[in-house]
């Protein structure tokens, strides 16, 4: 495991490689590798390949780099594991290599000399390579097929650039950090960057499964060469299977290969362990596999004991079953407060993930282990999110509206607002989304539905970013042409939420720890027979993968529901900020982890907009419209403040539903309502209004239902659908609560202020005829 970057300048006219650039890119990834470093630059000065290393397969100073092919002159620099590499040296020996370590690496740079490209399909691991063809003049990167490594480049027309993270390249200092909208409308989208985009215009992800190749002359291009939904139409079934212990004997065998190869190592390799069946099945097999006792390691936090959440006990069954060296640390909103500045420096990009593998690798490198398995990919492997069931039901539900897909995009529109008071506001788009396949997949992931970014981003922004990514087509691409459910639902997580999400977190939360960490269950063999053994009939899903230890898994785990491997860092972090949850779920700490991020002068937060409605005008002037002005002059820079006239006026029905809908699409991120048009907070956000009621009087002016309906719709209605409600007096707050069902919701006085230059005159005057001036209407206030 490494941390691997390159500058080619390829052009003409480009300046030859700075090697105090290449040097600065390579030490930003330091905790990658800190075993040692390496630097190649060409004899023409235009080719620079650089290294950190994490050595974990041949200790040597022979397994170095970047490493020299020296009779070709072809020169590598890797990132990762090739599993089966023993068996890909035996091969070139045979055909004449001569080898000077027993890493991996050599192996990958001799393979390269013989297979050139096609290398790719011999490969079993995880990787991100890049190799100097000295004859061809040119550079081949390649990474693994499910993006388990990542890899992310440069071209500004002249220079090309390559690095294991986005903030390398950055650290060199000569990239031009215009922001990408598809990254960050993106994350807030998904809630991690999806590929091949980053937070950068000019920085991009080479896609997993796929290679680049860029030369002297100019050319360059990229190739998939691995597809999941085209691997599913070349696997075949294996008719030779007759019944399913059989096919699970068949699954067994695949399993133990994976995990076999996996273990392959020359340090002690540990595994995270929770109370979950999929690293439970790992620690079974690699304990009864491994020659040495396997440590395990496990997080605990006290939010969570007593509760399903609390993976502790479990594992702990578990650990003893098998016999592992097992350690539990439990972690506290100390331990993450004083880590935070750490793990946004190491966050390549934004996630709402990866913070409990950022502390159990902590965990794991700190008990002296470099190399630990890990049971992600089980999931979307074996059937075991929800999504395989929800998404289906769904998508089959609501077929019938999908031709009438303008009907729930209005539903949608009425329908956010009203429901995001009590439940999540992406619920308002099932008729909309919900009838198609990509459509409902992202309703079940999305961090935000599209619809809702421009509340909080610039809408120019939004438009720009959502062009690019192009979300639902992408979607439905990924799955094109499969059949079956469960396929879809699998190859969409897999594609989707852990290659973009979880197998991004894991690698920079473990490389912050100089950790490397396997995946079993994302290999290409065992992808294969699982997908074999579906397509021969049987049903291949946790219960079957539970069946496979020789030594069979405690019953407490096969019995236990599915739980995310989750902490609560989202409310530890809301709490340090002495902030209040707003939105639902994640949405809060997605915005701060993007503002700890972000430089300043890149947050694409929109300006929040405070509006004022007031009734529609009438023939005079009503001083109470006026109000306004005054909150105006102390509203804190940064906010857009603007007052809005109801387009009808405050008479009838229907003028006062078209005043409501109108006020809905027109509502800011604060609203302010006063005067005559309390009504309006029927579809206002709650979390966002404001109500000022100035007096009651007008419940003493009807009678029997008109004063039900006016203290309906004028009082209680407006009060229960506010955040706050301010009153000009005690004598009014007072009324308020004695005629107001007010549930909790804050009333607070704001008492009506007057102008200094009226005051009171100790002169008395005019004593023959006293006369007493009121100025406003008579019968509204009792006079």
């Amino acid at each position: 495991m490494c941390g691997i970057a390159g500058i080619i300048s390829y052009s003409k006219d480009a300046s030859p490689v700075d090697r105090e650039e290449l040097l600065r890119i390579r030490e930003r990834m330091f905790s990658r590798g800190p075993d040692g470093e390496g630097l190649w630059i060409s004899s023409d000065g235009r080719v620079g390949l650089a290294n950190r290393r994490l050595a974990i397969i041949d200790l040597s100073p022979s397994g170095s780099q970047p490493m020299i092919d020296s009779e070709t002159g072809n020169v590598i620099v890797f990132n990762g594991e090739i599993y089966n590499y023993k068996e890909l040296r035996d091969e070139l020996i045979k055909n004449g290599c001569k080898f000077h370590s027993t890493s991996d690496t050599e192996v990958l740079l001799y393979l390269y000399r013989f297979s050139g490209q096609n290398m790719l399909s011999r490969l079993r691991g995880m990787f991100a390579f890049a190799i100097w063809d000295e004859k061809r003049k040119g550079v081949f990167i390649a990474r693994d097929p499910f993006g388990i490594k990542p890899l992310y480049y440069s071209d500004d027309g002249k220079t090309f650039r390559f690095a294991s993270q986005v903030k390398a390249p950055l650290a060199g200092g000569k990239i031009d950090t215009s922001i990408e909208p598809a990254g960050h409308v993106g994350f807030f989208l998904w809630g991690s960057v999806p590929e091949p985009y980053t937070l950068y215009k000019n920085i991009r992800a080479l896609p997993a499964g796929s290679s680049l190749w860029i030369d002297f002359n100019g050319n360059q291009k990229i190739q998939k060469y691995f597809d999941p939904k085209i691997e599913f139409h070349k696997i075949a079934p294996d008719s030779t299977l007759k019944s399913k212990q059989e096919a699970i004997e068949c699954l067994k065998t695949a399993l133990y290969n994976s995990v076999k190869y996996h273990l392959i190592a020359d340090v002690p390799v540990g595994v995270f362990l929770s109370a979950g069946k999929d690293s439970s099945t790992i620690t079974a097999i690699a304990s009864e596999i491994s020659e040495t006792q396997l440590r395990t390691f496990t997080l605990g936090f006290h939010e969570y004991k007593g509760t399903m959440n609390d993976e502790t006990p479990i594992a702990g069954i578990v650990a003893n079953h098998y016999g592992t060296k097992h350690e539990t640390r439990w972690i506290t909103k100390t331990d993450f407060l004083n880590e935070y500045n750490h793990i946004i420096d190491a966050m390549d990009q934004p996630s709402i993930d990866g913070v409990n593998t950022y502390f159990v690798a902590k965990l794991a490198h700190e008990a002296g282990i470099k190399v630990v398995l890990s049971g992600l990919g089980g999931d979307e492997l074996f059937a075991g999110y929800p999504s395989f069931t929800q998404i289906p039901r769904l998508v089959h539900a609501l077929k019938p509206f999908k031709m009438v897909s303008s009907f729930g995009k209005a539903l949608r529109k009425v329908g956010s607002s009203l429901l995001n008071g009590f439940t999540s506001p992406k619920y308002a788009g099932l008729l909309e989304y919900g009838f198609d396949w990509g459509g409902a997949y992202l309703l079940r992931r999305s961090l935000f539905m599209p619809w809702e970014l421009s509340n909080f981003l610039e809408p120019e922004f939004v438009k720009e970013g959502l062009e690019k990514l192009q979300t639902i087509s992408s979607l439905n691409s990924t799955i094109d042409g499969i059949d079956s459910d469960r396929i879809k639902i699998s190859i969409l997580e897999t594609t989707w939420y852990m290659k973009n999400q979880l197998l991004r977190d894991t690698d920079w939360a473990s490389m912050a720890h100089s950790l490397e960490i396997r995946v079993p269950y994302v290999d290409v063999n065992l992808f294969t027979s699982v997908i074999s053994l579906i397509k021969s009939g049987f049903s291949i899903t946790k219960h079957e993968m539970c069946m496979t230890p020789s030594r069979t898994l405690p019953e407490k785990v096969v019995k236990k529901p599915k739980s995310g491997f989750a902490i609560p860092a989202n409310l530890w972090m809301l709490e340090a900020l002495s902030q209040k949850v707003q939105g639902r779920g994640y949405r809060d700490y997605a915005k701060n982890i993007y503002k700890s991020l972000i430089p300043e002068k890149s947050i694409t937060f929109k300006s929040p907009k405070v509006v004022y409605f007031h009734r529609k005008r009438g023939k005079g002037n009503y001083s109470i419209e006026n109000v306004f002005d005054c909150v105006r002059k102390n509203i804190p820079d940064g906010f857009k403040a603007i007052s809005l006239e109801c387009p009808r006026p405050s008479k009838g029905f229907i003028n006062r539903l078209v005043n409501i809908l109108w006020a809905f699409k027109n509502q800011g991120d604060i609203n302010h309502i006063t005067g005559d048009v309390h009504y309006l907070t029927l579809l206002l956000n709650k979390k966002r209004t404001i109500l000022t009621i100035h007096d009651l009087a007008g419940l003493k002016h009807y009678r029997g239902i008109k004063k039900w309906l006016f203290w309906l719709f004028w009082f209680q209605i407006p009060v229960m659908r506010s955040n706050q409600v301010t009153v000009i007096s005690d004598f009014t707050k007072t009324e308020l609560l004695k005629n107001i069902k007010h549930n909790g919701v804050n009333i607070s006085i704001i008492h009506d202020p007057y102008n200094p230059i009226f005051k009171p005159f100790s002169k008395t005057f005019n004593k023959e005829c006293p006369t007493i001036l009121q100025i406003g209407t008579g019968w509204n206030k009792n006079l």
